[in-house]
Formats: structure tokens, C-alpha cells, sequence
């Protein structure tokens, strides 16, 4: 009697899984990508036909097979002019192909009379083009101007929104 009732019952789960379509789940883990290489306190250089062109130093280093990322870096570049460099502190560095990103802390100055302060900049290597989206504060010798973002073309003119200058005037 008690066999009735088991086959029984066996064939009313099986009546019912015949008419409830059960769904399978996919569980897509997304890999995160790991660096080929990892150097600490890196110091690095690109070296041209006419000597260093850029040099970058920085506390941590990943480089990975699509990006690049700098921790708490400095980088010094020359310009046209052979007396003057352009030099970048920041705290993070990303940069995938031709597009840069620093993030955190940032410094750039050029030679001994511009400096621009700022949280966040961008930079385009193939169009030369930097812009922020962020409050900076940039220096031009002693005159002081504030504005709410900028961005420069051929590192040469920038234009920004909403600036404020402090000009100061010889004596």
C-alpha cells in the first residue's frame, strides 16, 4: 500500500515538471583583468634619438595588456623649448592607448611661470588637448586665475568657463 502511495506520488512530481518549465540560471562572473607586470618605486624613462624625452616615477606601476595605471606619480616632460619642462604630480595615473587620466591631487607646471591645481585632467596624446571638468586654480607668474574648468589646445591656449583673475601689477 505504502508503494501505491510512492509511485503515486512520483507520478504526480513528474506530471508537474512536465508543465513548469524550470529556467537555468546563468551566473556570468565578469573577470577582472590582471597586470602583466607590477613594478614598485618605478622609475621610468622614454628615451628618443635626441635623448630623454619623458620620465615617469612613481610609487606603484600596473601595466596591463589594454591599460596602464601610475599610483602617486610624478611625470617631467620636455617641450619645444630645450631650456623648459613640463612637469605632473598626481595621485593616480590611467592611461589606455592615445587617452590619459589623472586623478587626485595634480600639479602641472611648465618651467618656473605657470602652474594649474586641480583634482582632475585629461589628456588626448594624438590631439594634444587637455580639459578637466573640475574648480582649478592655475598660476602665470604672480597672477592668479580660478575658473570652473578648462581645457587647452596644442598645450598652448586655454580657455576655461566662469574665470576669475588676480592680476597683480608692478610697482
Amino acid at each position: 500500500m505504502a508503494i501505491r502511495y510512492f509511485i503515486f506520488a512520483l507520478f504526480a512530481v513528474s506530471l508537474i515538471s512536465l508543465f513548469i518549465s524550470i529556467e537555468k540560471v546563468k551566473v556570468t562572473k565578469k573577470t577582472e583583468e590582471k597586470p602583466t607586470m607590477i613594478f614598485e618605486n618605478a622609475k621610468m624613462y622614454t628615451i628618443t634619438t635626441t635623448g630623454v624625452d619623458k620620465f615617469l616615477d612613481a610609487k606603484k606601476t600596473l601595466i596591463y595588456n589594454t591599460k596602464e595605471e601610475a599610483h602617486e606619480a610624478k611625470v617631467i616632460i620636455k617641450t619645444k623649448d630645450e631650456k623648459v619642462y613640463d612637469t605632473v604630480l598626481t595621485d593616480y595615473v590611467l592611461k589606455k592607448g592615445d587617452k590619459i587620466t589623472l586623478l587626485g591631487n595634480i600639479v602641472f607646471t611648465r618651467g618656473n611661470f605657470i602652474t594649474v591645481k586641480t583634482d582632475e585632467m585629461y589628456y588626448d596624446m594624438k590631439t594634444k588637448n587637455a580639459y578637466n571638468t573640475k574648480k582649478f586654480v592655475a598660476y602665470y607668474y604672480d597672477n592668479k586665475f580660478v575658473g570652473d574648468n578648462f581645457s587647452s589646445i596644442d598645450n598652448y591656449y586655454i580657455t576655461s568657463n566662469n574665470v576669475n583673475f588676480n592680476i597683480k601689477l608692478k610697482d
